[in-house]
């Protein structure tokens, strides 16, 4: 598509006062590791105003002051931060894209108050903090106000308050955390009293044509709170107000409950807020409603416009892994767009651990505006291995200069990428290697061998200047885990025990009552389970660990997956193997030692060790001058970050050639 295709998408949209170039909005997304006020920060911003995004979110602007958080945010209560907003908004206007301040009120907090004290405020750990009093609620009104007008100086175009997520101001709307019994809680015209407060004394304080918007979960009947009904009844209040200018959906998301729909992964549909944004839209006709949750296409976003599903859509992650998408799909150059592969591995669950927001396989986040140094001298660079770490060194070092020979033993590039890439759920991992392959075969110094076997002799032969062994690792059928440290007797016998490679790359026949044992906690053991399961098989599901998904449970993957194989499989936790061999499997339970034997097994699929395949490197040790081993090939990631890390080993290593 061009865009003379997208009737709607690349249309400006009239939001309050303001006119956006297009119905493309980059929802806050907070960038970990970028400081505030930094010039890596601007540089992140910039790069997305001016790859397209019309109306852009600038996140994490706290409503008031904040001490535990310090450093990570920009408080927009603080005056002092105003000029290092100002830089962001100025480089947004730059390109001609609107921007507004996300401002959140970081309730429950270990230095916050909170609505009421009855309910834990989960999202920031454990504590739970003592209740508001009247006047710190009225001071919180007043606190919204004097940040919309410090952002107003910042000449930013407007502000966007969250009422969902497991934060801010749902803790006052919703009655699953506001158990108040004054004029702040009981019923909806309590409930949502503040929001009108606010939204009031905003436009007071900081002008008419100031622009509010919402953050609103419409729906959280799952939680056994208020379903849909109700909250298309509180958009209709807030939009009959008259003081706010937008509403967008974000329904059911929920930190730490239910994460997955916050942050909707690769299991779940584009559009997960759809069904939500059109009941709204069918009410609310007076302002715009923004719709999106993992929208990963230009193609869709329009359908879901044109479909009026939404008045404009919103999207993160499709910024993060590639900040021109819009541009790109405007031009009709689709097939240059990288696009979110929903593993959310490089970039919110690296905030968890405190590392720097990334991206799997987006290297440059943190380095926008930066080009690649050329090579100081070209060297022919030999890269065995095309999975995510080979494809990068290879892209990294042919965009320095160097000349690539890319050497697969498979019939397609991927590697590990591939193989989780034919499993329910996760054919969105495709677009990383089909990405990766297209930017390769358009540079004329890249020679990619397929299906080329590399042993130490042919790599000899290539006469490389430098090696980079990038092999990557292999599923073991020993059954060795992290919990189960021999191998299971019996798991040698010819015909019986298999890999996920077997599985998937081999295509071997398996019989008709399969065990899979989960050593791992990610997404292929339940992927192989589910796959299996759906090809008719009778399927018994081993996980060492109590639940499945371990790795990914901060990203809320765990309750996709349980929900996805709920009926389909026998689930037993806290077990590993001991012993594979006539029909009957032997389990042990890791936590009580107790022993159990699974019979009339016909075929069992090891989901745990996973070696390196170093034997190559070795092999070349001593015969090459300058020689690489880099990724699993070196270090094997057997569950969340394998992908990101191996991203990032490649550039890492191809910089240093």
């Amino acid at each position: 598509m061009t865009m003379s295709d997208f009737k709607y998408l690349f249309s400006p949209l009239k939001i309050g006062s303001m006119e956006i170039p297009n119905r493309i909005m980059m929802s806050p997304h907070g960038v970990t590791g970028l400081k505030p006020g930094s010039d890596e920060q601007l540089a992140y911003f910039e790069a997305r105003a001016k790859g397209g995004a019309g109306f852009v979110g600038i996140a994490g602007c706290a409503v008031h002051t904040m001490h535990v958080y310090q450093g990570l945010f920009m408080t927009s209560r603080d005056p002092a931060n105003i000029p290092k907003i100002k830089r962001l908004v100025d480089v947004i206007h730059k390109y001609g894209g609107k921007a507004f301040i996300h401002g959140p009120w970081m309730n429950g907090a270990p230095d916050m108050p909170q609505t009421s004290k009855v309910v834990p405020a989960t999202l920031w750990g454990d504590n739970q903090s003592r209740e508001m009093s009247i006047d710190e609620i009225k001071q919180l009104v007043l606190d919204h106000a004097i940040s919309a007008a410090n952002m107003r100086e910042a000449g930013a175009d407007g502000m966007e308050f969250p009422i969902g997520g497991g934060a801010g101001l749902q803790y006052f709307v919703s009655p699953l955390y506001n158990k108040r019994s004054d004029e702040y809680g009981g019923d909806l015209d309590n409930r949502i009293r503040i929001i009108l407060e606010i939204a009031a004394e905003i436009k007071k304080m900081a002008g008419r044509d100031f622009n509010i918007g919402f953050k609103v979960n419409p729906d959280e009947s799952l939680l056994g709170g208020p379903d849909l009904e109700t909250g298309i009844e509180i958009c209709r209040r807030l939009a009959a107000s008259g003081d706010v200018d937008w509403i967008r959906i974000a329904a059911r998301g929920q930190k730490p409950q239910m994460t997955h729909f916050h942050y909707p992964p690769s299991y779940m549909p584009q559009g997960t807020n759809n069904y939500a944004s059109a009941a709204v839209r069918e009410v609310v006709d007076n302002i715009p409603i923004i719709g999106g949750g993992r929208m990963t296409t230009a193609e869709f976003m329009e359908q879901s416009i044109a479909e009026g599903q939404c008045d404009a859509v919103f999207a993160a992650r499709a910024f993060i892994v590639d900040p021109e998408w819009p541009n790109k799909a405007k031009r009709g150059e689709t097939e240059e767009i990288r696009h979110c592969i929903g593993d959310v591995e490089g970039c919110f669950l690296r905030s968890c651990f405190g590392m720097p927001v990334g991206c799997t396989y987006n290297v440059e986040i943190g380095h926008e505006g930066q080009t690649l140094a050329p090579a100081e001298k070209k060297k022919k660079v030999a890269i065995i291995g095309g999975g995510p770490a080979g494809l990068q060194a290879a892209l990294t070092a042919a965009q320095r200069g160097h000349d690539i020979i890319l050497v697969e033993k498979e019939d397609h590039l991927g590697g590990h990428v591939w193989l989780e890439g034919q499993l329910p759920g996760l054919t969105d991992r495709q677009a990383l290697p089909t990405w990766y392959e297209h930017q390769l075969r358009k540079l004329a110094n890249v020679d990619i061998r397929l299906e080329t076997e590399a042993d130490a002799d042919y790599v000899l032969s290539l006469g490389a200047d430098a090696v980079i062994v990038a092999t990557g690792a292999e599923f073991s059928p020993t059954g060795i885990s992290y919990m189960q440290m021999n191998a299971a007797e019996g798991y040698a016998t010819e015909g019986y025990v298999y890999t996920p490679e077997d599985v998937i790359l081999k295509g071997v026949e398996l019989g008709d009552r399969v065990l899979i044992f989960d050593g791992i906690g990610y997404v292929t053991g339940p992927g192989v389970a589910e796959m299996l399961a759906d090809q008719g098989k009778e399927v018994v599901y081993v996980n060492v660990d109590p639940m499945i998904g371990r790795s990914v449970q901060l990203l809320g993957q765990h309750q996709v997956m349980a929900l996805r194989l709920k009926d389909k499989v026998e689930f037993i936790p806290n077990n590993a193997p001991l012993a594979v061999k006539d029909h009957t499997v032997t389990l042990k339970n890791i936590l009580t030692y107790d022993l159990t034997e699974i019979e009339d097994i016909d075929s069992v699929v090891m989901v745990a060790s996973r070696p390196s395949r170093d034997e190559l490197y070795h092999a070349l040790v001593g015969k090459i001058d300058e020689l690489h081993i880099i990724a699993d090939a070196a270090d094997s990631h057997w569950n969340s970050f394998g992908t990101d890390d191996a991203t990032k080993a490649g550039h890492k290593v191809a910089l240093a050639l």
